[in-house]
Formats: C-alpha cells, sequence, structure tokens
C-alpha cells in the first residue's frame, strides 16, 4: 500500500538511526575518530547527511583536531561524489531579498520543529522557537561542562535543526508551509523530543535542581499517552484505508493492479496482533442510508476532495451498479479521489459502510 509513501518514511527512519548511531560513537572517547570517518558516508543514507559534513567539520575545529583538513578534503570529494552526474531541474526566478530569504529559511526551520507537537503555523513556529533556545542552552551547557552525553544531545539535535533547513528549502519553496507537516517527517520531531528529554535529566545540564530527577518521568508519561490519544485517529483512517483498498481489489479486479484472492485474504485474517475483520467482503450487513458528497475547493493537484459526514467507507454506485469504495478521513471528513478515475458525483449515488 503506498510503496511510494513507505520508502520516504523508511528512507527518513534510516537517516536517523544512522545519526544516532554515530553521534553516540562521536560523543565518546574510544570511538570518536570511527563516527567522524563514519558520517562522511551518511550522504548515502539520506540527503540531510550532506549538512552533517559541515557540523563536523565545525566540530573539530571547535575542538582544534588536526584532521580538519584531511576530513574537508574527504568531505569535498563525498560531495563531489555525490553530485556525480546529477542533473538539477530548471529554477524559478526569485526576486526576494538575502533577508526575506533568510528569515523565510529560519521561519521554515522553526515550523519544522514545531510541528512536532502542533501541525499550525503560528504555534508550530513559537514551539519551534523554545526548541531552538533549549538546543542552543545544551551547546553551551556543553562548552562549559565538556559532558559528552550533552555532546551527543548536541549533535543529534542540530543535525535535525540543519535537516528542517534543508526540507524548508526543497518543500516549502512556493511559500506553503503546511508541506513541512508532512507524516513522513513526523519522525524527525519525535526524535527531536526524545533527546531533548534525555539532555535534561542529564546532571550537567542544569546542576543545581532542587527536586529529584526521578519526577521528571511524569511529563514523559504524559507525552506517551497524549501521543497514543492523538494518533488513533490517524491509526483508524489507516484501518479504513486498508479496508477500502482491499475491497476494490476483492471485488473490481479489473480496476486494479494487485489481487485480493483467498490467500491474501487468509494473509490477513491471520496476521497477528492486527485482526483483518472476517466480515468485510459482507458489506450488505453494513451498508446505511444513501449519503450526498459535498464538494471542497481542490488544493492537491489532479485530486478532487468531498466533504462527508460519517465514519467508514464510501461505496460508489454507477446507476444500479457498485463501483469502488472511498475510504473517509475521520481527522478532516472527507474523501479523495485521483481525477484520472471515471467520477461524477451527480450522476452517482453513495452508500455508508461504518
Amino acid at each position: 500500500m503506498d510503496n511510494l509513501t513507505l520508502i520516504g518514511v523508511l528512507v527518513h527512519a534510516a537517516s536517523m538511526i544512522y545519526l544516532i548511531w554515530i553521534a553516540y560513537l562521536i560523543s565518546q572517547n574510544k570511538t570518536r575518530n570511527i563516527g567522524i570517518w563514519l558520517s562522511l558516508f551518511y550522504p548515502f543514507i539520506s540527503s540531510e547527511g550532506l549538512a552533517f559534513i559541515p557540523l563536523i567539520l565545525f566540530y573539530l575545529i571547535y575542538e582544534r583536531d588536526r584532521k580538519v583538513w584531511l576530513y574537508a578534503i574527504l568531505g569535498l570529494i563525498t560531495g563531489y561524489v555525490y553530485f556525480l552526474g546529477y542533473v538539477s531541474p530548471p529554477e524559478e526566478v526569485v526576486t526576494s531579498s538575502f533577508t526575506a530569504k533568510l528569515l523565510f529559511l529560519v521561519q521554515g526551520t522553526l515550523i519544522f520543529l514545531g510541528g512536532a507537537v502542533k501541525h499550525q503555523v503560528l504555534l508550530a513556529t513559537c514551539i519551534g522557537g523554545v526548541f531552538l533556545s533549549n538546543t542552543l542552552f545544551i551547546l553551551w551547557r556543553y562548552h562549559q561542562t565538556k559532558d559528552n552525553r550533552l555532546l551527543f544531545a548536541g549533535i543529534v539535535l542540530t543535525q535535525i535543526l540543519a535537516t528542517g533547513a534543508m526540507i524548508t528549502l526543497g518543500r516549502a519553496q512556493d511559500g506553503n508551509f503546511n508541506t513541512l507537516f508532512a507524516e513522513r517527517f513526523s519522525f524527525y520531531g519525535a526524535v527531536f523530543i526524545c533527546i531533548t528529554y534525555y539532555s535534561w535529566i542529564q546532571p550537567n545540564l542544569i546542576p543545581n535542581i532542587s527536586f529529584q530527577k526521578t519526577y521528571l518521568i511524569l511529563p514523559a508519561l504524559a507525552w506517551i499517552g497524549l501521543s497514543a490519544f492523538m494518533a488513533y485517529p490517524k491509526l483508524q483512517n489507516l484501518k479504513t484505508r486498508l479496508l477500502a483498498d482491499a475491497s476494490n481489489a476483492a471485488y473490481f479486479e479489473l480496476n486494479t493492479f494487485y489481487q485480493f484472492g483467498s490467500h491474501e485474504s487468509n494473509l490477513l485474517k491471520h496476521s497477528g496482533v492486527y485482526q483483518f475483520p472476517h466480515t468485510l467482503l459482507d458489506t450488505s450487513a453494513k451498508i446505511s442510508k444513501q449519503i450526498r458528497l459535498e464538494a471542497l475547493p481542490s488544493y492537491e493537484p489532479k485530486l478532487k476532495e468531498f466533504r462527508v459526514h460519517g465514519q467508514g467507507s464510501i461505496l460508489v454506485y454507477r446507476g444500479a451498479r457498485a463501483a469502488y469504495f472511498l475510504p473517509i478521513n475521520t481527522l478532516s471528513h472527507s474523501v479523495k479521489i485521483i481525477e484520472d478515475v471515471p467520477f461524477n458525483e451527480r450522476t452517482s449515488s453513495f452508500a455508508l459502510i461504518r
């Protein structure tokens, strides 16, 4: 289901796993050199690794390390190999000033960070500002204490900041900051919050703290509870969409590129933790009264969106014949359909399958 989106999510997850791994190696005295040289391979895990090389170069300069020149040369070679054969797409002429571009980059980075808590531009900007201030405070405390645990946290947090800047330049050039709230970027925010929490339970961050640090487990438990509560509607959407896709494949084989026979059905029904509904194909018992679709303004290319009241899936009829299923998004209370699909909301009728 949605292989391209899955690949994108896995790439971003692999990037964060690799970042945490090499940041840990760099923060340990015994493995520091290994982590530094492994950082040169980061761009080949994900493109944001290009921002990590200047970050480590700055760290070597800060530490007055003699390897700085060798690392700089190897970093340039890595960049050359990365872009070897690359053809950039045509760029649109942008007339904004350097100051405007810089402010746009800063705001986009803050929104990228703050989106881990709230997908709303103004609130995300404010929350991102708090996260940025906290990151600077952690780096300042590392400068004072030389605590390797704060170095580890500072490297990860700073790299995620740099990643937010790269994504802002690559995804929000048209000024639409909402693209920074894409689900595939959520893992960055989760890692940022976890590493921030990790840094705050270190003894050298705030040495004169008066209460026992075991009490800091309370905000962690609150975050876990709220995360589960907020994630439930999204997981419900995923389940509804899976039901709609499986139903389409089972009923309308000519309209799909993938099969859904008894073998696929049994795999889902006996998949372990997730129990696939055994009554999936018995739609007659679940169809409720007919409903109407209300057209919404289009904001995504080649996609139509319609408001729907209810939860579940829509069974679309052309004439007296069933055509296909559409999943209802429980967050936006709408359904989306690609323009290429033969669909006319005026001549079709719809039934709600709860």
